[in-house]
């Protein structure tokens, strides 16, 4: 692979660690060795890049591409995207489906913000009692908040418990299952 070749695919590759990709329908087609594999962009969990390992795509299983394999990497099919190729704000307050969900000590919740406010987040349990809370200015956008419950100080039954978002006045809920 030429240096240029490298260098133009590091860059593809860093655009696509900073797209909010949950935001936008569409696909990710990977295009390595020969082969092609599409991936619906509403499954993309997380990317990351590194020089040992190269591409890894989290999504509905883990997709793993050393860089000396990959020709390129294209979005397909999309239909969230500006003209002009940017991604419009969002226009509401909206959470999407938390992953993992059940989860063990880590969940992350992907959510919409339509304008910069507060947005404070509670778990309750089925006893109505808060176990974790907390609170943060967040600026207009796509955002995936990461609940870390392991450095608690008390731990978390097993059990189903109701994460509550609010932002701006606005209150939604979902429910999510802790398994130890």
């Amino acid at each position: 692979m030429t240096a240029l070749k490298r260098g133009a695919l590091l860059l593809c590759v860093v655009f696509l660690l900073a797209s909010p990709l949950a935001a936008m329908d569409g696909e990710l087609v990977v295009h390595h060795d020969g082969t092609t594999t599409t991936i619906a962009l509403d499954d993309v969990n997380s990317m990351s890049y590194n020089e040992n390992d190269g591409v890894v795509i989290d999504a509905d299983m883990v997709y793993n591409y050393p860089i000396t394999t990959l020709e390129k990497i294209t979005f397909e099919n999309l239909t969230d995207m500006e003209e002009d190729g940017t991604i419009p704000l969002p226009s509401q307050f909206q959470l999407d489906p938390a992953y993992p969900n059940p989860f063990n000590s880590t969940v992350t919740v992907p959510m919409t913000l339509p304008t910069a406010g507060t947005l404070r987040i509670r778990l309750v349990n089925l006893l109505g009692q808060t176990v974790y809370h907390g609170e943060a200015v967040r600026q207009a956008g796509y955002h995936r908040v990461a609940l870390d419950l392991s450095n608690r100080r008390t731990s978390l039954s097993s059990g189903v418990y109701l994460l509550r978002a609010e932002f701006e006045g606005q209150v939604q809920s979902m429910k999510l299952v802790f398994m130890k």
